[in-house]
């Protein structure tokens, strides 16, 4: 019987997983890892080029950690200074929490990506803008734009992956789901909501130049209608 290279390719593409963001790995690795895995098994048992497959997953996989830490580089130069602020802003945020018992008075606060929950909730506080609506327009013009990720059959969108990717410690597995309401000049606004309470967002996407990428400006803590 011909010896299998399966664990060796799982092996391998586990490590290409690695080279991806932290919170893009913890969102999405172990889903890729399971279904590469399912995908080479079926293919071995019926016979046919495990080899080549594998080599094409890691080809693509290589380009998408490159895209994904091209948008992360991007992001931290052009956020750095919005950084700064965000972080005086939390402490000013606890400052006047101290002496203040209505926080109805101000606004919920506009948030970068990347943020964990504790922060995310503590800038959610305040009064909250309406979610925004889904309108079927402006989805089917962001679909068209959108790039896709085809695994085991399966198609994992770009677009979908960036918005699920916005609060960094929401364990793997979450569910949310998204409304999108306008797509003007590159932009994207929307409706990001999470399940099990971490919080219904709107927020503010714009499409990268490479085709099918995009980048995740802002969430801020919406309330339904």
């Amino acid at each position: 019987m011909a010896r299998s290279n399966v664990g060796q390719y799982k092996a391998t593409y586990a490590k290409l997983l690695r080279l991806y963001p932290k919170s893009y790995q913890q969102r999405f690795a172990e889903p890729m890892r399971q279904m590469f895995a399912d995908m080479c098994h079926e293919r071995e048992q019926n016979g046919q080029d495990t080899r080549g497959f594998a080599y094409k997953i890691y080809a693509e996989t290589f380009t998408g950690v490159l895209a994904q830490h091209i948008q992360e580089v991007v992001m931290n130069i052009k956020t750095a200074k919005s950084k700064i602020i965000v972080s005086a802003g939390l402490v000013g945020v606890i400052a006047i929490g101290a002496l203040l018992t209505n926080y109805s008075v101000r606004a919920a606060q506009t948030i970068e990506p990347g943020l964990g929950l504790k922060q995310v909730q503590a800038l959610s506080k305040g009064t909250k803008s309406a979610c925004l609506a889904d309108v079927r327009s402006a989805a089917d013009a962001v679909k068209r734009d959108d790039g896709f990720m085809e695994l085991h059959g399966n198609k994992f969108s770009n677009f979908e992956m960036t918005e699920g990717g916005a609060i960094a410690d929401v364990p793997a597995g979450t569910n949310y789901d998204l409304t999108i309401n306008s797509y003007t000049d590159n932009t994207v606004k929307g409706t990001l909501t999470y399940e099990k309470g971490y919080g219904t967002y709107n927020y503010t996407t714009q499409k990268l130049p490479a085709h099918g990428q995009w980048k995740l400006i802002s969430i801020v803590a919406c309330k339904q209608s």
